[in-house]
């Protein structure tokens, strides 16, 4: 197990799975319900994911953040860990399900020679954000980054321009969508629950295609045995 610096703390920056349900929909025909139980998943993966870690570790969910816009919550969940005399802060989100406790501790270790650390998603974005103190007190503009866009990671990168970072090697998916979820799925790379979760749903909608299947062919062989005898020419 790698050793983790006691200078850096871990932030979880999260919505509650209400809100998340609100603002997101990850399962194309999922009931609320069925939403709402994925986004506790998620939340309880990321959770335990961050306590094992090592690090010091923080939930910051939407009960807890302050400010108008995601730049400015993000902002503030920093500046907060800071505050306390952390001297490195790195911030993960609920939906990196490929992303692995070593992972964080590696990118703990990296930041201590950096100034910035990005972990690249797929689409753009990313998965884990690291920052030093001394970058994010002296560089303004943080909270103008074009949060939640397929430009973020280049914007970032444009950003901490003139500072020493480090691009992390893997790229992750994050499951923003219902595309996403179920790309995710066929390479079984989710923790057991949520692959669980997800095979119950396929096995239900499957059920229910097979039931209307089975309805429309029931239905087709009625009408062909009612129908009456072809009509013989006089």
């Amino acid at each position: 197990m790698l050793s983790t610096p006691l200078n850096t703390a871990l932030i979880l920056f999260t919505r509650t799975p209400q809100e998340e349900v609100a603002h997101k929909r990850i399962l194309k025909n999922g009931k609320v319900k069925q939403q709402k139980q994925l986004f506790q998943l998620l939340v309880q993966h990321a959770r335990s994911l961050g306590q094992q870690t090592g690090l010091p570790f923080f939930v910051v969910d939407s009960t807890s953040q302050q400010g108008a816009t995601f730049g400015e919550r993000l902002h503030s969940a920093f500046a907060a860990l800071f505050a306390r005399g952390y001297a490195k802060v790195i911030a993960i989100g609920n939906d990196c399900v490929q992303l692995k406790a070593g992972d964080i501790q590696q990118a703990a270790l990296n930041l201590q020679n950096n100034q910035a650390i990005f972990g690249p998603a797929q689409d753009g974005g990313v998965y884990l954000l690291g920052l030093d103190q001394t970058l994010f007190q002296h560089k303004p503009g943080f909270t103008e980054i074009s949060w939640q866009k397929a430009t973020v990671l280049a914007d970032l990168q444009t950003w901490c321009a003139g500072f020493k970072t480090l691009l992390l090697p893997k790229v992750y998916c994050d499951l923003d969508s219902c595309q996403e979820v179920f790309a995710t799925f066929a390479t079984k790379q989710l923790p057991f629950a949520i692959m669980a979760f997800l095979a119950n749903i396929l096995i239900t909608q499957a059920s229910r295609v097979n039931h209307i299947i089975l309805r429309v062919n029931r239905l087709f062989a009625s009408a062909l045995f009612f129908r009456g005898p072809p009509v013989l020419p006089s």
